[in-house]
């Protein structure tokens, strides 16, 4: 294919970067992702009118290689969000980065990750690509708040927050089927609006499953914080949420380094502090590498099957872990439902209490019934006493058999209906936990939520 001419305008520091080294970037790109069908339907051609059709605004944000700006659509008459590789890093890596970046968004279409709508070159010789603008926090932001804001702890529920995760989670669970990792996920990376929007960003690191050399040699994005950003060098991923593995550069990375990923997500947005923490780079690389997690129940009171599906998406080894993303899900919707979970195991007693202690409206009612009959039976049996003792005329034998019949069919009850009845969606758990008046019974708040200042774990 003969590439277009390039622009008059193209500035001479730019020129070798210019439409030909998008061209080949999307050249390299096009065997690497093809099992995911992302190969482009023909080259960006060096349009001015790429570049006059959007008016830039405000800086939305910048990593190590690319700036994102709002700028408005005047065709389409919409503000979108853009993004082209930073000035002072351009060069064929920005280019290339850019560009897988820009494809492999595009191509996963999803609720929760933001769509992509142009791939272009301005008139100067800036690759860049347009994307949805969100609006809404960072859940970064709304974590840090949470442990310091009562109106924050109180809007970001921990129901809420599994509402948000599991949102993440598809979109992960998504990019996996199509055969892509995303590295990097971390609560900086999801953005949250205020009318329930969730979407997960920054996809300038996924690595596609397939594709097991090409990455290895890629910078990772980088931020100014020294803990917080993706570093640059030894690994790509975020120390403190990337997996074991993903830190020692191991090539064959699966799903599991996501899961793990997903578990360190979800272990700070309920005790609000990574994973993995320690003063240096250094020490939490090595903690990680340690498997050195407090537990959840050393940080915040809460359920204790929570506690087991985070660890078991942290697990050390990562054939301890789920086996993908959407065995993890399913055991975060089991925990909302009120259900068991397969990271714990419980017996039926700890199953039967668990859910005779719930407040659904058709468990309340069948407690009435089975406080009653069970004080109509303590009755009968303190009767069948008193005139015993008495030395009444009464078939004393008959009736203390009868009395105890009694009392064992009434106490078997709500284990025996909870064992053969099937789940239902009004049955006790997260959502019903949380509704309503707060209880003042403890064990009503069956997840716990997270205090305003989370206590260090013993020893630390």
């Amino acid at each position: 294919m003969t590439p277009p001419a390039r622009c008059d305008s193209i500035a001479p520091m730019t020129r070798n970067i210019g439409n030909q080294r998008v061209l080949d970037a999307l050249a390299d790109t096009v065997a690497p992702l093809s099992p995911v069908d992302l190969a482009p339907h023909g080259p960006p051609e060096c349009d001015p009118h790429a570049a006059s059709r959007y008016v830039e605004g405000a800086e939305l944000g910048r990593g190590g290689l690319g700036v994102v700006v709002e700028a408005f659509d005047q065709d389409l008459r919409s503000t979108v969000a853009l993004k082209r590789p930073r000035s002072d890093v351009m060069g064929e890596r920005a280019v290339v980065e850019l560009v897988r970046e820009a494809q492999i968004t595009a191509q996963l279409d999803h609720p929760n990750i933001p769509a992509v709508h142009a791939l272009g070159i301005d008139s100067v010789g800036r690759p860049f690509f347009t994307m949805t603008r969100l609006r809404g926090r960072a859940l970064s932001q709304i974590l840090s708040e949470r442990r310091t804001d009562p109106d924050t702890a109180g809007e970001f529920s921990t129901p809420r927050l599994l509402r948000i995760f599991l949102q993440v989670g598809f979109a992960v669970a998504f990019a996996h089927s199509r055969g892509v990792l995303h590295r990097d996920l971390k609560p900086q990376n999801i953005i949250v609006g205020e009318f329930g929007e969730v979407r997960l960003v920054d996809w300038g690191i996924a690595k596609v499953i397939a594709d097991a050399d090409a990455e290895d040699d890629r910078p990772a994005l980088s931020t100014s914080a020294p803990h917080e950003g993706t570093q640059v060098g030894a690994f790509v991923g975020t120390p403190g949420y990337a997996a074991p593995e993903q830190v020692r550069g191991q090539a064959d990375i699966d799903g599991r380094a996501d899961v793990y990923a997903l578990g360190a997500l979800l272990y700070e947005m309920l005790t609000g502090r990574p994973p993995v923490t320690g003063p240096t780079m250094a020490a939490v690389v090595a903690g990680t590498l340690e498997g050195s997690i407090p537990p959840v129940h050393t940080l915040v009171h809460l359920d204790e099957r929570l506690a087991a599906v985070v660890h078991k998406a942290l697990e050390l080894e990562r054939g301890a872990r789920y086996a993908d993303v959407l065995a993890m899900l399913a055991d975060v919707e089991a925990l909302i439902e009120g259900r068991p979970v397969s990271a714990l195991h419980e017996g039926a007693i700890k199953r039967v209490g668990r859910w005779y202690l719930g407040r659904s409206l058709r468990v309340a009612r069948l407690k009435t019934v089975h406080i009653d009959c069970l004080a109509w039976a303590c009755f009968v049996l303190g009767a069948s006493t008193g005139m015993y003792m008495m030395t009444l005329d009464l078939p004393w034998p008959d009736l203390w058999a009868w009395a105890l019949l009694v009392f064992g069919i009434l106490a078997f009850i709500p284990v025996a209906y909870t064992l053969a009845r099937k789940p239902r969606p009004e049955d006790p758990g997260v959502l019903h936990a949380f509704t309503g008046a707060p209880s003042t019974r403890p064990h009503h708040d069956t997840l716990g939520t997270a205090p305003t200042v989370p206590r260090e774990p013993p020893g630390e």
